[in-house]
């Protein structure tokens, strides 16, 4: 590079008064020259609060902005925020994590030294509350045992070329060459852009030197309603946008469900289908115990093993159900729109 790029950070938010200015002070603790970025904040029409605190950084930091996303949804949210983009390279942030000083010098380097199109690290997951609960819910975001080969969240030593990353850090161009993110998909709108980057010969790689720190959920209900959205929105995106991107990882927990409920059926008429339906769950528990001691020998607590086997089988359960509405959900005539590129969508939301 002659000259550092220019780079727009696009943050989707809505509703999120109590993670914004964590997000906000980290982006503003950068060691990027603050006169090569922008900071386009795509704000939902918050209710909470949090359009208030995005005006008190906007009127104190001249290059933080706030764009009004009026779809109230994040693949509308990321699409206002590159249509008014200046930026040669686009890295989106999340509203619900805090990053290092150096996370966008290291993004922008690795673009550029490696050719990709999109770049990503780790995502270090953290509990919002230091229960029991939340430990356990933070850990199996991140637990090989329930994310299985999503390396952005279970870590990896070197660099690998992937089928998606966490936010990502994208060269302008991309946008204008394959389109914006896909409005039809309210949930799962990176992994069809992201394939549809793949399917267009883009190449996208995860670096284990870039990490930034993510807030999980820490509320059991709105964990179990999570878990059934993102199993179900992998199946149900393809569906709805044409563009097959389902992982081998996304069919385990559909497979588990499967097996579990074909063997508890069976059993009530074959006695053989009892010994398996015992066999399976006795593995199940020993490979869950197994997965739980990581957690355990950290927290010095051995009560963490009876946590963590109820936030793994909600996840496995909840996940494979998730699947299967995916799956199966009838979707009518509704069909995925064209997207349109970055240079044809601009001009800031009025507000």
């Amino acid at each position: 590079m002659k000259a550092l790029p220019f780079v727009s950070i696009v943050i989707p938010c809505r509703n999120e008064k109590k993670y914004i200015s964590g997000c906000l002070d980290s982006v503003l603790a950068f060691d990027y020259p603050k006169d090569r970025m922008e900071v386009l904040v795509s704000d939902g029409m918050s209710q909470d609060g949090t359009r208030e605190i995005l005006k008190s950084y906007e009127s104190a930091y001249p290059f933080i902005r706030m764009l009004d996303n009026v779809k109230k949804i994040t693949p509308s949210a990321l699409n206002v925020a590159i249509g008014n983009a200046r930026g040669d390279v686009i890295l989106r942030l999340d509203a619900h994590a805090e990053y290092p000083v150096n996370y966008v010098s290291k993004c922008v380097a690795v673009l550029y030294e490696t050719g990709a199109d999109n770049v990503g690290g780790i995502r270090k997951t953290s509990p919002r509350s230091d229960t029991r609960l939340a430990n356990a819910l933070a850990f199996a975001v991140s637990s090989p045992f329930t994310a299985g080969n999503a390396v952005y969240r279970t870590g990896v030593k070197e660099r690998r070329w992937v089928d998606t990353v966490f936010c990502g850090c994208y060269r302008k161009e991309v946008f204008d060459r394959i389109g914006l993110f896909n409005e039809i998909l309210t949930k799962t709108q990176d992994r069809e852009f992201n394939q549809r980057l793949r399917d267009a010969g883009g190449k996208i790689l995860l670096d284990p030197d870039i990490e930034c720190k993510y807030y999980a959920r820490t509320d059991y209900g709105e964990y179990c309603h999570w878990m059934i959205e993102i199993g179900s929105w992998p199946f149900l995106g393809s569906r709805l946008s044409g563009r097959r991107f389902v992982s081998l990882r996304n069919y385990v927990p559909l497979a588990f469900d499967a097996c579990l409920i074909t063997l508890l059926v069976a059993s009530c008429w074959l006695s053989i289908a009892r010994w398996l339906l015992a066999a399976f769950v006795l593995t199940y528990g020993i490979s869950s115990l197994l997965a739980a001691a990581p957690l355990a020998k950290e927290k010095k607590d051995l009560r963490y093993f009876i946590v963590a086997q109820l936030v793994f089988i909600t996840t496995h359960v909840l996940y494979g159900a998730g699947s299967i509405y995916g799956i199966a959900k009838p979707l009518g005539r509704r069909a995925a729109p064209v997207a349109a590129t970055a240079s044809a969508v601009g001009g800031s939301q009025p507000r």
